[in-house]
């Protein structure tokens, strides 16, 4: 019997419907300063994703085992610059949370046996539940019982993070969670960015503090992982020297720009920058008791309807917002000082995807 070959990939699971357009178009095919290529995955190809020296598109249905399977059969993993990023569309309106999270173990094991080394999972920051306020809540904090949590996106959430610590556990493989919140992201579909421009017109200023953060800055800190991953990985690309490279920690959470401030702002703040990003200088604030109404109707609709499924999402949405999201990132930001010269400002990214857009 052969033996496995070895193990010198990098899988990077989740977060995609976010983040994949936003890493090819803005962070690029070089990993420590060299070339890599990289394997786009999905059930039909994006219209942004265009094959190339660097990125090619395999078709592939994460909830169907043939399919998984094939594509890992014909998978060369000989390279560490071999990298998967799962494209997808968003799962905050989908209906198959669980049915795709029972195929993160399929994808695991053939990933293993075919050769990958580390797992890194763009995880959420509602694996601690959203439908519950955070304040500053840092990796050591226990997440909540998981028979406790109300909101289907945030079950699906924890129970992907879960099994990917299990199973890459169970297989030898080292992972890492980075656990990031709202991002405004490329594609013009962005929910976030959706919110806002709805808003710009007239909205009352929301008083409650969010951590929100670009794609583009979250994509800078996946190349600084996906880097560290593939020097621990096999010792080469970039670590050399005899230098000792740090750990990934099983935990990150990354959830807001440095830059201009380093503390949590209020969720108004982005709705600032948005209409000064897109010269909106005649924007209304509204009195607060118009966004409670409005909320208030949202809730009893989606009551009422339980089964229009996009009216369910829009009122999970505005039941996040009505309570604090903050989290300490100070242990991204200690193993990965290089951060904070390449972030930008909200207010910068939105007049970035002005301009893609």
């Amino acid at each position: 019997e052969d033996p496995p070959p070895p193990r010198r990939g990098v899988l990077w699971v989740g977060g995609t419907s976010a983040l994949a357009r936003t890493f090819v178009e803005e962070v690029g095919s070089r990993l420590n300063g060299e070339r890599v290529q990289f394997l786009l995955a999905g059930l039909e190809r994006p219209g942004w994703c265009l094959d190339g020296p660097d990125f090619t598109f395999h078709g592939v249905d994460l909830r169907s085992r043939e399919s998984v399977e094939q594509l890992m059969a014909g998978l060369a993993l000989e390279h560490i610059d071999a990298l998967i990023l799962s494209v997808r569309g968003t799962l905050v309106f989908g209906t198959s949370h669980l049915e795709l999270a029972a195929h993160f173990t399929l994808l695991l094991t053939l990933a293993a046996a075919r050769g990958v080394k580390t797992v890194v999972h763009v995880s959420s920051v509602a694996v601690a539940d959203h439908l519950r306020p955070q304040v500053m809540v840092d990796e050591a904090t226990p997440l909540p019982p998981l028979e406790t949590y109300r909101g289907a996106y945030d079950v699906f959430k924890r129970v992907s993070e879960d099994l990917v610590t299990t199973e890459c556990q169970r297989l030898g493989v080292s992972f890492t969670h980075l656990r990031i919140g709202a991002v405004f992201s490329n594609d013009p579909s962005c929910i976030q960015c959706s919110a806002l421009r709805l808003q710009a017109a007239a909205a009352p200023h929301v008083s409650v503090k969010i951590d929100c953060n670009s794609a583009r800055n979250v994509c800078f800190a996946l190349r600084l992982i996906l880097e560290r991953a593939a020097i621990l990985t096999t010792g080469a690309a970039g670590g050399g020297g005899g230098a000792v490279v740090p750990a990934l920690r099983p935990v990150y959470y990354y959830t807001r720009s440095a830059q201009p401030l380093p503390t949590p702002v209020e969720y108004g703040a982005y709705l600032h920058a948005y209409r000064r990003a897109n010269n909106v200088w005649w924007g209304i604030w509204l009195p607060h008791w118009v966004g409670y109404m409005f909320f208030w109707l949202v809730h009893q609709l989606a009551g009422l309807l339980p089964w229009i499924q996009t009216l369910q999402a829009i009122d999970y949405l505005l039941r996040v917002s009505e309570q604090e999201h903050t989290f300490d990132n100070r242990r991204f930001r200690g193993d990965f000082p290089e951060i904070s010269s390449g972030e930008e400002t909200i207010e910068d990214a939105f007049k970035r995807i002005r301009a893609r857009q």
